[in-house]
């Protein structure tokens, strides 16, 4: 970056007016027929047409699918999601039938001009063409091994477990777990995003959704002499320790991003002061496992959305952005594994489906600590 400043002036004229700049729009060449596949595109693509640093990028594909690519540090998930609800209706409000048509804007504006176009010629030297090459096989590396599976489960949705009591969020938290414990034969620590906007300049507390009780609901599950109200019983308690662990977050009574603040300022302390000791707190192998984010997940819907995701924060790990609507349940799964990832998926889909069935009709789920073994491809 500094290079590319210091070869010609032009350059940090070019910097200043992407680095200002609202937003992106990036226009595709790609033409993805799929979720999965427009998920990737959005995600990542080849990196080619992709500024990752704007905080809001527009991506149209050629053939019309859209989304937004979001950099995460300058706002939260529903402050996007508010941005694609606000487009969406106006959209809906104005729409075009072609894009050479300008009859829909033509009734709102007097005069429409059509926005100037110029393009940024950057000037590169040897050094940033080869950098930009080095770049292009790490990105592609990155890129290549992360793996998308969509779920799309229409047997019941937000709308069902409402009527029978449950919180659609901590139900699904709950699947999450079971199908994780299925496939890996253990536990890991989940994070999961709860909104703290109740707040002046409030963003996110973290929600560690493997507790106790969900640990209990697993050996409840996976004990093949439990009985329906055994399970039953367990997942309420479980959905229902996780709720009231949703509310203390959202209440600004977490600890995590209290904790994570500490850290950093103790960190910078080390630096600062010689002989300066990080907190035992920080060095306990506890406080390690906690952070270390098997399943990072992340609920963040509303009708301007078809899908939502994210990549893994962990070599290991599962990114689950999920989607609850009245008449479906949407899950993006990602993970630098492409059979763990449709394994995950598909013992999501049976835990989903088996956990309904508990809920609405009695029957016992029959589930093992070795169902990922039988989820083989």
């Amino acid at each position: 970056y500094s290079t590319l400043l210091r070869v010609d002036q032009r350059n940090r004229g070019y910097m200043d007016k992407l680095t200002s700049a609202l937003f992106l729009l990036c226009l595709d060449q790609h033409m993805p027929s799929t979720l999965e596949e427009t998920g990737k595109v959005l995600l990542h693509a080849d990196g080619r047409n992709r500024w990752f640093d704007k905080s809001i990028q527009l991506i149209v594909c050629q053939n019309g699918k859209a989304g937004i690519n979001m950099e995460h540090s300058a706002f939260d998930g529903h402050t996007a999601l508010r941005y694609a609800e606000d487009m969406f209706n106006y959209s809906v409000r104005t729409r075009c039938d072609s894009p050479s048509s300008w009859s829909a804007y033509n009734q709102t504006h007097s005069n429409p001009i059509p926005p100037a176009v110029h393009k940024l010629n950057f000037i590169l030297n040897p050094t940033i063409k080869s950098d930009i090459d080095l770049a292009t096989v790490e990105f592609n590396k990155l890129a290549g091994s992360c793996n998308t599976s969509i779920l799309h489960f229409i047997t019941y949705s937000k709308a069902f477990l409402i009527k029978h009591k449950l919180s659609p969020d901590a139900f699904v938290q709950m699947c999450f777990q079971l199908a994780y414990y299925r496939l890996m034969g253990t536990v890991g620590s989940t994070y999961e995003s709860a909104m703290t906007k109740k707040y002046y300049h409030g963003r996110t507390e973290c929600m560690r959704s493997l507790m106790i009780e969900g640990l209990d609901f697993l050996k409840v599950i996976t004990d093949p002499s439990s009985t329906a109200l055994d399970q039953r019983s367990a997942l309420r308690t479980a959905t229902t320790a996780h709720g009231n662990k949703v509310k203390l977050a959202k209440n600004g009574e977490g600890v995590d991003r209290h904790l994570y603040g500490l850290y950093n300022l103790a960190k910078q302390q080390q630096k600062r002061l010689a002989g300066y000791k990080i907190p035992e707190i920080f060095e306990d192998v506890a406080y390690a496992r906690m952070r270390y984010d098997f399943m990072s997940t992340s609920n963040c819907g509303g009708y301007a959305l078809s899908s939502f995701g994210f990549g893994p924060v962990v070599p290991e790990g599962f990114g689950i952005g999920y989607i609850l609507k009245d008449k479906c349940m949407h899950f993006h799964i990602t993970n630098y594994d492409a059979q763990k990832t449709k394994q995950f998926s598909m013992l999501l889909e049976r835990t989903l489906a088996e956990l309904g069935e508990l809920v609405m009709n009695g029957t016992p789920v029959r589930a093992t600590t070795h169902d990922g073994e039988k989820a083989k491809l």
